[in-house]
């Protein structure tokens, strides 16, 4: 499962820090780069074709447009920062086209509310630390897409995203962006490793998902508002992405949410 995540800041100096407990993310990317640190357990994290096993004071370091996930069975805790380019430009010239041959170090754990960031100098010194003990520890290596092709992707991923409650064709996103279809339909298998038609079900089973925990509407509600005219069709791929029908999966969801409480 691949899927776009908009924090895609177009330019500037955009940082953002939060914490994530006992929750697996699924591929996806973006612009910016992500700095991962575990505070608590231990967790699986995927970067690129690489899996690293991360444990308490481990950080990885994810680098724009690099495919990434993580997941774990067992309880933890991790800090997540995404911050873009702009913050740590002379690393990000320094490394423009490479990526880390191995991008995990090990730090003193940090929480969002541990780091002193009342200011853009604070933010740039505490980011190029994190690059520093990245560059120190490892060497890079050519690994990343071309410019433009990564440009076009962005675009596809934003048209999809805004048109998953309507009709969202390879066709009609061809036509609408102005780029022929057949090079889009090779762009996209090839960057995505899966059919247009497949990631857009994907990304409408995860919408319907949020919004199976989230509100007490009925399926058919919810398949319509994600895009799907016919219920039957929208069980069938919800089941294939979660392995649960939609009933399932909003029990066992709230199940666990009330355990967790």
């Amino acid at each position: 499962m691949f899927f776009y995540e908009k924090h895609w800041f177009g330019s500037g100096e955009s940082f953002d820090a939060y914490t994530m407990s006992d929750t697996s993310f699924p591929f996806h990317f973006h612009r910016s780069f992500e700095l991962m640190c575990v505070t608590e357990g231990t967790l699986t994290a995927q970067v690129g074709k690489g899996e690293y096993i991360l444990r308490e004071g481990d950080v990885c370091l994810v680098f724009p447009n690099q495919l990434h996930a993580f997941s774990s069975d067992r309880h933890f805790e991790l800090t997540v920062a995404i911050f873009s380019p702009e913050l740590v430009q002379s690393f990000t010239l320094a490394h423009k086209g490479s990526i880390p041959v191995y991008p995990v170090a090990h730090m003193e754990p940090f929480r969002p509310q541990d780091l002193d960031l009342r200011n853009i100098y604070m933010k740039k010194s505490f980011l190029y630390r994190v690059c520093g003990t990245i560059e120190a520890s490892t060497q890079f290596t050519q690994n990343l897409p071309g410019h433009d092709a990564m440009r076009l992707l962005h675009q596809l991923l934003m048209y999809i995203e805004d048109h998953l409650d309507s009709s969202c064709t390879l066709f009609d996103t061809a036509s609408d962006l102005g780029y022929d279809y057949s090079y889009i339909s090779r762009l996209f298998s090839e960057k995505m490793g899966m059919p247009f038609t497949s990631y857009v079900n994907q990304c409408r089973v995860i919408a319907a998902c949020g919004k199976l925990v989230q509100t007490d509407e009925n399926v058919q509600s919810i398949a319509q508002s994600c895009g799907y005219e016919n219920v039957r069709t929208f069980n069938r791929n919800f089941k294939k992405v979660t392995g649960m029908s939609p009933v399932e999966y909003r029990a066992s969801r709230r199940d666990r949410t009330e355990k967790a409480g």
